[in-house]
């Protein structure tokens, strides 16, 4: 999976790597789409990448949302 990152001109890239065990992401960054910086793999101490609320992975995907529904979720989930 490929996204954006709001105001930047950097994208990240998310891969599936099946072959781990057990399984896990791992992260790119590039802001050319051609040239690609590692990030590392999920919760492994180096990466920025780590899990906020799940204790194991599964299918990756990214939502954009605005402030408004930022909150509205958070407000939820922390009851």
């Amino acid at each position: 999976m490929l996204w954006k990152l709001i105001g930047e001109q950097k994208w990240i890239l998310m891969q599936d790597r099946y072959s781990m065990n057990p399984h896990n992401f791992y992260f790119c960054e590039t802001t050319d789409l051609e040239h690609f910086t590692p990030l590392g793999y999920f919760d492994d101490g180096q990466s920025p990448m780590h899990r906020t609320n799940f204790s194991e992975q599964k299918h990756g995907a990214v939502v954009q949302v605005t402030k408004k529904e930022l909150n509205k979720l958070i407000k939820y989930w922390n009851k």
